[in-house]
């Protein structure tokens, strides 16, 4: 919540936002953080447990989604050798490499991100984003692909006004269904990550 705050003071393109995937970015960050750095840190997430890598590695191992994360480093600069061993202990395949973001970065990169969405985030680092003076880059991607519980009927598909955040409709294919018992999942994770749960609610949708 304080990150859309935060962001919705500029004005942004149409754009999705996964908190939990920048939760996870920023954690990668905190386990190589350490004095002022590292309290400073903690207090932006609201973490005072000491083992939030640990519960958060738990965590996205857990999941039935894939959840992929990685960090490149510019390739004039070295890996420090704890922090190596603390994200090895913690996350899970998480890779860590040095690379050339003047040259062959922006590709590694996003050959990453397609390789662990099967194809189908194919940019992640758009032309220009990166350079000979970027110093590093945590990238994460997360791939969901699931059947409903309870289809929608494509005939039922019509085309409907999508307000955008410039403030004009533009016309899209929007699905309904009409239900007195539609289900959905919301996710709950408390200050310590210690407990994880989803609670189903049901509600009337059209």
């Amino acid at each position: 919540m304080k990150l859309y705050v935060e962001t919705t003071k500029y004005k942004l393109q149409n754009s999705a936002q996964c908190p939990f995937s920048i939760h996870v970015a920023l954690a990668l960050t905190l386990c190589g953080a350490r004095g002022s750095t590292e309290r400073e840190m903690r207090t932006i997430l609201s973490h005072g447990n000491p083992n939030i890598h640990r519960a958060l590695g738990q965590l996205i191992e857990k999941q039935t989604f894939s959840i992929a994360n990685a960090i490149f480093m510019n390739d004039k600069s070295t890996f420090n050798n704890t922090y190596i061993a603390d994200l090895n202990q913690h996350y899970k395949n998480v890779p860590a490499k040095t690379v050339d973001f003047a040259t062959t970065a922006r590709t590694e990169i996003n050959r990453w991100a397609s390789d662990n969405t099967h194809g189908k985030i194919q940019e992640i680092i758009p032309s220009g984003d990166v350079n000979g003076n970027t110093k590093i880059v945590i990238a994460n991607a997360v791939y969901f692909k699931e059947q409903w519980k309870t289809r929608f009927d494509k005939k039922h598909t019509k085309r409907e006004n999508f307000h955008t955040v410039e403030r004009y409709s533009i016309q899209v294919d929007m699905m309904h269904k009409t239900s007195s018992r539609e289900q959905y999942g919301e996710l709950t994770i408390t200050q310590n990550l210690n407990h994880y749960h989803s609670t189903i609610r049901t509600t009337n949708i059209a």
